[in-house]
């Protein structure tokens, strides 16, 4: 009872961005300790570097078989503690370790046990292994900080410190809290060994009325937006019975949820039997029956070093282009009284041999040898997004760009940044958010695409850097539709909010509520509860979005017959209105000249 350890963001070392010049701070966590008396040494006061005399060791030897005699005792009553609190922000000390992202502390006798999360855990790398924790030990005697175990997931302790559960993924194990005797692997706990009789319809029962409480205890009104819930769940409960999968019990669950006429309510998963899956392996490649064969009409274009929107057929050294012909597969001739694709089967990122040529036939063909995609989702993605900023280009003369935002979570923050930073030449820019699926509040795009021009920056020997240099200062138009919803829905409401720019094309999916608690039921399925949803102070106060959407400025449908005659309505019209908003673009002025001193 004589400190208080605890985890405390008190070290700010900003780090600049290399696309913008924001300062953000990262590894700020540190330990800190705090007498609880005011006359309470510290736990860290000076020691003295002089030798001791023998005399004092065999003190010391005496003092710790007296303290082993006290743990072999009965445990005494425990004193009430005291705390002084006048001063007690005074009394803070640290303890001596690295700064970083700390967590999971924990005190036992002379130790402290800590979590340290690496900054690399922190990105979103796609198709990429996240960097697991530290578990660390510090030693208060010795004052050494040790780590313990490696790529954890989560840890805890016995009573006296001496021994640590871990789990490190799908392995939990059981070792000595001895820093250099222990690593992921040992001492693992054989579940396996640990068969469990369950009764299916008992458990549905548990985990329909553990879904129902979720809802009751996590929905963002604790009125349940006026819904008797009590009465709603006796009624579906009582088609527990009529149960016999569990896709059913997901279904009436999802069917009870659904009452509540609220976006985000989410069910799946559960004890259900595994699904083979078959993959096929794409190309990247458009093909079409000609002359017995297949003719590839199309190649995308892809970015070959990120494996989501490889384009395998556009590799160095590949003799292929579109008008040839693909004329065997692993030896096996295409025909197309087969489906192109079913040539492809169970070969996504194997390594397999093509036969082409530049005639249907096999005479003259050639063999290469690619490794088909899983998905060419991403390359067909990045040609759609290609080809709506060349017509924007070729519509504008060069002076508007275009941007497509997918999402608001890691992926559309890399994607807006990545396309917005490539085209700051640009007078004014078209920000598609058309399928944008959310993810986070996205306030951070519009943060950008609001920035006002504050001065010039003019170097002796270069040009004139506009500031902030990270921004479009001309006009803005938005593209929305209906499929747009969640942070999609956020994001146009924050862009007319700021008034940034007219909006395009239909109303968006209207879900603007946040999950706020999404528990693991009993057999692993999960039910998720909108815990947040969003109001403004306009006309005094009211809920914004929900239900309802963002009514675009120009409602513009996309009609079919001039959507298959290669139109995109909504683009045209954002096009057209960003043309007649530069008629009032000034641009960034020229440099005036240089002041001179007079005489």
């Amino acid at each position: 009872g004589k400190y208080l350890y605890f985890i405390s963001t008190r070290y700010f070392y900003p780090s600049a961005g290399q696309l913008d010049q924001r300062y953000n701070y990262y590894t700020t966590d540190g330990i800190f300790a705090v007498t609880l008396k005011a006359d309470e040494a510290s736990p860290f006061k000076p020691e003295s570097d002089e030798e001791k005399t023998a005399d004092q060791k065999k003190d010391e030897k005496k003092d710790e078989k007296k303290e082993e005699k006290k743990e072999d005792k009965k445990e005494e009553p425990v004193k009430p503690i005291q705390i002084d609190l006048e001063g007690i922000s005074t009394r803070i000390v640290p303890v001596p370790v690295h700064p970083g992202i700390l967590s999971g502390l924990a005190a036992r006798k002379e130790k402290l046990f800590y979590v340290d999360t690496p900054q690399e855990a922190r990105q979103f790398v796609p198709n990429a292994p996240r960097p697991r924790n530290a578990l660390h030990l510090f030693d208060m005697t010795k004052r050494e900080d040790k780590v313990l175990l490696e790529s954890i997931d989560g840890y805890d302790l016995d009573k006296e410190g001496k021994k640590v559960i871990y789990k490190a993924g799908p392995v939990y194990g059981i070792v000595e809290a001895t820093p250099g005797k222990a690593k992921v692997g040992d001492g693992k706990l054989n579940f396996s060994a640990m068969p469990v009789r369950v009764d299916p319809r008992e458990e549905w029962r548990q985990v329909f009325h553990e879904a129902w409480r979720i809802e009751r205890d996590f929905y963002w009104d604790p009125a349940m937006t006026g819904h008797d819930w009590k009465k709603l769940g006796a009624r579906f409960e009582a088609l527990l019975p009529w149960v016999v999968h569990r896709s059913d019990l997901n279904y009436l669950i999802g069917e009870m949820i659904s009452e509540l006429s609220t976006s985000h309510t989410y069910v799946g998963g559960g004890d259900q039997p595994e699904r083979p899956h078959v993959n096929v392996g794409m190309l990247g490649a458009d093909f079409e029956p000609d002359g017995g064969y297949f003719r590839i009409t199309k190649i995308y274009p892809g970015e070959n070093w990120s494996e989501s929107t490889r384009s395998p057929l556009t590799e160095p050294g590949l003799k292929v282009k579109a008008g040839d012909y693909l004329i065997a597969v692993n030896g096996q001739e295409t025909h197309p009284d087969r489906d192109v694709y079913s040539y492809f089967q169970d070969l996504a990122g194997k390594l397999v041999t093509l036969k082409v040529n530049s005639k249907s036939t096999p005479q003259g063909a050639w063999e290469i040898s690619v490794k088909p995609a899983n998905s060419e989702a991403g390359v067909r993605y990045l040609d759609w997004i290609a080809t709506n900023r060349r017509k924007v280009e070729e519509a504008t003369g060069g002076h508007i760009g275009y941007m497509h935002v997918p999402d608001t979570s890691f992926p559309g923050i890399i994607a807006f940044d990545k396309q917005f930073t490539a085209q700051l030449d640009k007078d004014g820019i078209i920000v598609d958010e058309r399928y944008n699926s959310g993810g986070q509040i996205p306030d951070f795009y519009t943060e950008k695409l609001k920035r006002q021009l504050l001065a010039i920056v003019a170097p002796r020997d270069t040009a004139d850097n506009p500031w902030p240099p990270v921004a479009i200062y001309g006009p803005k138009v938005m593209i929305v539709n209906e499929l747009a919803g969640s942070g999609g829905d956020a994001f146009p409401w924050f862009f007319h909010r700021e008034k940034i720019g007219p909006i395009v094309g239909t109303r968006t999916w209207g879900g603007l509520v946040g999950i706020g608690n999404s528990q693991p039921l009993r057999d692993g399925g999960f039910v998720t509860a909108p815990g947040f949803a969003f109001w403004s102070t306009d006309n005094g106060g009211e809920w914004i979005v929900e239900q309802h959407g963002v009514d675009p400025d120009y409602v513009v449908p996309q009609r079919p017959d001039l959507v298959v005659s290669g139109h995109d309505p909504q683009l045209e019209k954002a096009v057209e209105l960003a043309k007649e908003a530069l008629k009032d673009y000034r641009g960034i002025p020229p440099r005036p000249k240089y002041p001179s001193v007079k005489e």
